[in-house]
């Protein structure tokens, strides 16, 4: 399993478990249309990544995570529609919030751990009432920061003349002599 996709699952599996006002109404990816109509729900998705360093054993990436907030004004009866959004936000980044780093990377013969840091970016607030039907959204875009193991094979040094090469050393510049 690629990485990035590991990372959307656990952001999903979290979320399901610490956002309550959901009740498990939360989707991993691209979704068709919801079937039950049932609002608020989340869905969360992370469209790019980019690497931050190359090293010879990893890289540091950052991947955009964003966490959609989908309500509608079947629920909210006469309240504040953007507080109804706002409620939801609210509920998310304390979870967001709690989440720890994972020790041990679920993916096979990566000892690195799942991520190192989550860090929230911004948000934005959307509603469309063209249909009569408020439907709003709100998005949530996180950073999260991780190494990728990459598939280098160590070489043995077995056969090199350590002995010969300091031999050979030749210095360049004798440096400053002592103030003696």
């Amino acid at each position: 399993m690629y990485k990035k996709t590991a990372i959307r699952q656990y952001f999903t599996e979290a979320l399901k478990a610490s956002v309550p006002s959901v009740s498990n109404r939360v989707y991993n990816g691209r979704i068709n249309q919801v079937e039950d109509n049932q609002f608020p729900y989340l869905t969360i998705f992370s469209k790019n990544e980019s690497i931050d360093e190359q090293f010879t054993t990893h890289t540091s990436r950052e991947l955009r995570l964003n966490v959609g907030i989908v309500v509608s004004d079947n629920t909210i009866n006469n309240d504040d529609f953007y507080e109804v959004i706002e409620n939801v936000m609210l509920e998310v980044d304390n979870a967001m919030g709690r989440i720890l780093t994972e020790i041990v990377s679920p993916i096979t013969n990566d000892f690195f751990s799942l991520f190192e840091d989550v860090v929230f970016q911004n948000s934005s607030t959307e509603h469309d009432n063209t249909g009569g039907n408020d439907i709003g959204m709100s998005m949530m875009n996180y950073l999260v920061s991780y190494d990728y193991s990459l598939p280098v094979v160590s070489v043995s040094l077995e056969d090199f003349d350590w002995k010969g090469s300091i031999a050979n050393i030749e210095i360049t510049n004798e440096g400053v002599p002592l103030n003696v």
